[in-house]
Order: structure tokens, then sequence, then C-alpha cells
């Protein structure tokens, strides 16, 4: 004990001298003076090592890279950091910041190597930097936010009297109409800051329902516009009031003319004995009956095509072909749609759609080719079906008073309430004790999203400095609770044939083990049943099949363990720490990933044995808490740092690297791809032709190609040895592009 102390005392010393000395375990540790300076120990050797400017070092992070954004971090008395390299909107290369005008607290910045990306909070939210995410304006505790915004250009201001429901309830975010335009209206943001907003093409404003809606729907409106004109539509002769014009009218004229249910009507005789008749010579046109069929007219031919199943053909541009989702297209009387393409937690393959769970309000489901991502809404929303989107409870249909909340498999739940730390301030990710293990905590991600923690060998939870220290250092911690630990190991004995004829059994083994030596006894232990059993003609036990050839079988009560035939020789084998058997996978000898086994009714035994970085000895795990191209495989307890294909970032979810679009808002798309799709794309464009999906080339790479999906990009390959032209937008044979260089 007095040596340790003072180990520690010179450790700060030597410091203090501007050297550090490292203690006896190879590791990284912390400055006590700079939050993002650390040093790499190996051998007992420092090597002084600075995180990217913006971030800081995490000493309590189990993972390979331990520098995590500022809001993340406690540094306590570390206040120190080093000299910042700013950009144009970048204070520091990394990390999250806000608007540089002070009346802007709805945007920020978020940073990466220097690279701005401006997001915008959900609507009546305002950026908090302390938390790096938006919150409610009094939790962010801004002052002159909005003030220049209280009136319009026209003079339109936000009335002081609130606006009420039909419930009776205050709307948070009023609408009202436009004085003068149909298609314009107002909102105002927390019934204070005034706003101008748009309908889309082909809809008007709906004062009665407080919303965008088909022109037929809205009172007042049809006759308003038309009783000044005289039109009588004929396919022979048609009466404009400017003189007689002979032949079919024009669309562009009728769209821009006159209403919706006249445009309607110049199809419908235009389509003869189910024939459809192309308007004009170019375009883009719906169906009268099918909202997700349309017809696409070149030289004034029709050709029939279809919206991926769960979109709808929206009609309001000819010259634009695009599928939207239902909530954003006012279909009208085309009611019909496809037959849905259902799968496994999509009623559609594609589209945003309500969590099976009912009491899930703060979740939905997105739907890409018939793959579902859930989907968080930002906090204190609820998904609303209606209006494929996240929106305040105020304005939802349904009631969600008790939001169903996670819950670990041990039954933790993350408190309510704000948890000080040392120094008095919040912390955005609170930790809390296990109720029954010192050498693990629980961390609560934003204080809503539980996960467990697990200090590194020798060292236990301290509930006062909120991070793993070692024993001595905590403060309640005796001596005497480092007691003895009853451990129970699951170990099917077995006889040889010539000794015993009984069949197969289970028991248990009890060990009692100190928990300090509990991980090397427990490897032990293993490591002796294992080879012993190895030696072994197990009785009961199914044959072999084959007496050629390497053979894998279920153990039927253990799911950690399983029987072997390796050329007619049986052996009973058992999975390292993080894998189990069921026959499906092989991570490392015919044994998975404990989370992608099925173990059915077979019992089995995840107790971690951990190391530095790795919870199980065999496992995958993300490289930091943020968006991540890189994550990190343990083999044998070594963490090693792994890269996901390009363009792909990984999921801890799935265990995966998924395209980063399907994990919003967690990934930055753009940021991982490096582009940004466009809004829209000229008509005669070559990416105009894989609209809603349009292609990009990779400038110096003719093996890549960028498309946007529901505009975010994905960068792809041809696949087949096939190469991309970046003229064509297509995937060619290598010989018909002699000028890629990287053929």
């Amino acid at each position: 004990m007095i040596r340790e102390c003072l180990a520690t005392i010179l450790a700060v010393a030597a410091v203090a001298h501007g050297a550090f000395n490292c203690p006896n375990k190879d590791g990284q540790y912390e400055d006590v003076k700079q939050c993002d300076k650390y040093y790499d120990c190996l051998d007992g050797v420092p090597t002084e090592k600075l995180c990217p400017d913006g971030l800081v070092f995490d000493p309590l992070n189990r993972k390979v890279n331990k520098c995590d954004h500022v809001f993340n971090v406690d540094c306590g008395d570390r206040l120190e950091l080093q000299p910042p390299q700013p950009t144009k909107k970048c204070p520091r290369r990394n990390g999250f910041f806000a608007h540089p005008e002070p009346s802007v607290c709805n945007v920020f910045y978020n940073c990466i190597d220097g690279e701005a990306i401006e997001i915008t909070c959900t609507t009546g939210l305002h950026f908090d930097e302390y938390s790096g995410t938006c919150v409610w304006p009094d939790s962010a505790g801004r002052e002159g936010c909005g003030v220049v915004d209280k009136k319009l250009k026209d003079g339109f201001e936000c009335p002081k009297e609130s606006q009420l429901d039909s419930r009776g309830m205050a709307i948070d975010h009023p609408k009202f109409a436009h004085p003068d335009d149909c298609q314009k209206f107002y909102v105002c943001l927390n019934g204070v800051t005034p706003r101008e907003q748009g309908c889309s093409d082909g809809t008007v404003y709906n004062e009665e329902q407080q919303r965008c809606d088909a022109p037929e729907n809205v009172p007042g409106w049809y006759f308003e516009q038309v009783i000044s004109k005289s039109v009588e539509i004929n396919i022979i002769r048609i009466n404009t009031g400017g003189g007689e014009k002979k032949g079919v009218m024009s669309y562009e004229y009728i769209r821009r003319r006159v209403p919706l249910i006249f445009m309607l009507l110049f199809l419908t005789l235009n389509k003869i004995e189910g024939q459809f008749r192309c308007p004009e010579s170019k375009g883009f046109f719906p169906d009268l009956e099918q909202c997700d069929l349309y017809y696409s007219c070149v030289d004034g031919k029709p050709e029939e095509k279809l919206c991926k199943d769960g979109l709808v053909f929206r009609d309001d541009n000819p010259k634009k072909e695009l599928c939207d989702i239902p909530a954003n297209v006012p279909c009208g009387d085309r009611t019909l749609l496809q037959e849905p393409q259902s799968s496994k937690g999509c009623p559609r393959a594609n589209g945003y759609f309500k969590h099976e769970d009912p009491t899930a309000c703060d979740r939905f489901v997105n739907c890409i080719d018939g793959i579902p991502q859930i989907m968080p809404c930002p906090p204190g929303l609820i998904y609303e079906d209606k209006m494929s989107s996240c929106v305040w409870p105020a304005d939802a249909s349904r009631l969600c008073e008790n939001v169903k909340r996670d819950v670990l498999d041990d039954g933790f739940v993350c408190p309510d309430g704000d948890v000080a730390g040392p120094l008095g301030r919040v912390l955005p990710h609170p930790t809390y004790p296990h109720p029954e293990d010192c050498a693990k905590f629980y961390i609560c991600k934003n204080g809503v999203v539980p996960q467990k923690g697990q200090c590194d060998s020798g060292t236990v939870y301290n509930e006062e400095s909120f991070r793993c220290t070692e024993p001595e250092n905590r403060g309640l911690l005796q001596t005497e609770e480092l007691s003895q630990k009853i451990y129970t190991v699951p170990i099917y004995y077995h006889t040889l044939l010539q000794n015993s004829r009984e069949q197969f059994k289970s028991n248990n083994i009890i060990r009692t083990m100190s928990r300090s030596r509990s991980t090397i006894r427990l490897a032990l232990l293993l490591a002796v049943l294992s080879s012993s059993v190895k030696a072994t003609t197990l009785f009961g036990a199914p044959p072999c099949p084959d007496p050629y050839g390497v053979h894998a079988y279920a153990h039927p009560e253990d799911c950690n363990s399983f029987f072997l035939c390796t050329n007619g020789t049986l052996t009973l084998e058992h999975c390292e720490n993080g894998l189990l058997f069921d026959g499906h996978g092989a991570v490392h000898n015919h044994c998975n990933y404990y989370w992608a086994v099925n173990c059915g009714h077979r019992k089995h035994d995840l107790t971690p044995l951990s190391s530095p970085g790795c919870e199980f000895q065999f496992g995958l795990y993300p490289d930091s808490d943020t968006c991540s191209t890189t994550y990190i495989k343990c083999v044998h307890g070594q963490p090693l740092q792994e890269h996901c294909d390009a363009g792909l970032a990984y999921d801890p979810k799935t265990h995966t690297c998924v395209w980063p679009d399907q994990l919003l808002p967690y990934c930055n798309p753009e940021a991982i791809v490096g582009f940004k799709c466009p809004h829209k794309v000229p008509a005669r464009s070559a990416a105009a032709k894989f609209w809603p999906f349009p292609r990009f080339p990779v400038p110096g790479d003719c093996g890549r190609l960028i498309t946007c999906v529901e505009g975010h990009p994905r960068l792809l390959t041809c696949g087949d040895g096939k190469l991309f032209d970046s003229v064509s937008l297509s995937c060619l044979e290598p010989e018909e592009l002699p000028h890629c260089a990287n053929s």
C-alpha cells in the first residue's frame, strides 16, 4: 500500500517536472493538467500524445480510441487544452459549435477535421453547447435568441393570444393563413417567432385543417380562382375568354390556369378505352386511378412506370420524375396502389412506419428496400404516422403519456433527474454503480439510453469520482468487501467407454474464487477441462456420421459446448469466452458471436472475461461513442481496429457496417461519403435518368459511384468486374473504358 502510494506521488512529481512515469500496467493515462493530452505506456516507456483538436481524453473509456467530445468527458481539474486550430466556421477542428450569430440559437455546426456541417434543430429547440445537443430553450439558457425575427418583412407578427386546438389545448407552434397568397402561410415557433412557409406545387393552405391540402378541399378557393374564367373544355374547341382555340388544350396551360379538378377531367378525356394518351409530347404524368403509377412520355408515346413499393408519384411538375412518401403527395381520388411487398418490420418495402410497439411513440421504422431500421425521434417528440415525421405531442393524433423506456436484460432503467459530477456540473452521460459487482457500472447515454460498463481488471467503480479506480481509492470500499465470490461454472462430465455405461449427465462444479483472481482461475479451470475432454471418448453422445471429414453438432443442453467429429474421432469442445454454438457461423473453432446465436432451450454462460478494450475475449465493439467507420474486433482478448468498407459506418446494434443514412441522426452520410446530394438535377442530364436514385461519379475513381437514396449519398461499386462510366453513369466492361487508370 505504501509502495503504491509512493509510486503515485512520484508519478505526479515527475509530471510536474515535465516527465511522466508509467505505472506497472501498460495502457493510456491522462495528463494531470491538460485534458486533451495523454500518455501511451508500453513496457514502462511513455509516449506523449494529443487528441485531435477539439476532442479530449477520457480515462473511463474502455475503447482503444479514448478521445471523445468535450461534453462526453468530465475533465475535472484538467482544464488546459492545446492551442485551437480554427477554420472558417469551426473554432476547433472537431466538435459541435453554436452559430456565430448570437440570435441564431437553433442552428449549430458539426465540425469534422475542420469541415463544418450546418445542422438545424427540431422546431422549437435551441442548441446547447455544453451537452452538444438540441434542448428546450429554458434548458439551454441562451440569451438574445431570435430577437431579430419577431417581425417579418411584410409586417406579420405573431398574435399575443394563445391559439387552441380542438381539444382546448394550447398549440405550441400555431399557423396562420397568408392574406394575399393561398400557397403561403405563417408558423409561429413557440407562439412568438414568425416564419413564412409555402405549400408545394398543386396544393394550397387549408386554414381549417392547418395544413397544405388539395385545392378542391379548401372552401372558397375554387370559385375565387375560376369565377372570372369562362372555361369550357372540349376536345375540339376551347373558349378561353380570349377567342377560340382549336385542338387539345395545353397541359401546361391547364396546370397553371385551371384548378386540379379540370386537369383530372382533361386527362380523363385523353385516356380512351384504357389506353393512356400523352397530354404533351414529353413529360411525366400521373395515372388517374393509381397513385404509384405514372407515364413517361417521349415524342408523344407513353411508357408505363411504377414507383418503388411504398412511394407514390408526385404530379406537381410534369418535367420532374419523382416518387415520394405518401405524406408529401395529395393523391386525391387516385386511391389505388400496387400490391404491398411486405417484410418483417416493413408493411411496405419503402417508407416510414409506426413502431410495432404502441408504447414506443418516440421511435419509428425507416424501411429501405424492405430492410427496417429503427430510428429515434429528437428528444421530446413523438412519431405521427399521418405526417410520416416526428411532431410535438400536442400536434399528434395519439396520446403517449407513458413512453416506453429502454430496459437492460438485468432490469436496469436510467433514473429520472440530473446527476451532478464532482465539480457540481450536470453530467450529460451519468454513470451508476452495479448493485452486486463493484467492477461493473451503468452508463446512461444522454441520460436515457442505458448501457453496461466494465472496469479494467484490478479496478473498481468509484461512486464519488464516477470512474474506475484502484480499490484503495474507492471512498467506502474496505478490504473486507473484497471477500470471496461464488462463481458457478456449468461443466458436463463424461466417462470413458470402458469404465462406465451411464448416460451423459450434467452437473455444476462450484468454485469459490477471490474476485481479484477470478479471471485467471476461471480461465485456468476452463483450460484444464477443455484439455481433459479432448482425450476421452464420450458415451451417450451422437455417433460420428462419417469416418472422414470434420462435423460439428450442438450439445443438447449447453450452448457453450458442442460435439466435434474429426475423421471419426468424437470430442467435446467448448466455445471461447463471448462465443456460443448453434451450427451457423464460425468466428473461431466452429463457434459464433453470442448475439448471433439462437440457443433455444439450451443453457449458456456469458460471464465476461474482460481485458483492456474487450468486454469478452471474442467480440465486436464500437471504436468510439460517435459515428465511426472503424470498429474493434477482439480476438483472444486483444483489441484490433478494423475498417468498414469505404462509405459504410459501424452499427453497434447489428454489429455490422451499414449505410450511414441507416444510422440517422447518429451518423452524417455527407461527411462519411464526402458528397452532398442535390435537391434536384437538370431534367435532361444523365443523372436524371436514374431519378429518384440519381447517380454521380467519384472523381478519379472508375471503380465506384455515388447514388442518392432519400437525399442521402451512398458509395457503391459496379461489381462483376465492371467499371463506372462518368459520362453515361452506367457500369460497363473494362475494355469499353480504356481511359480508366485503375481498371
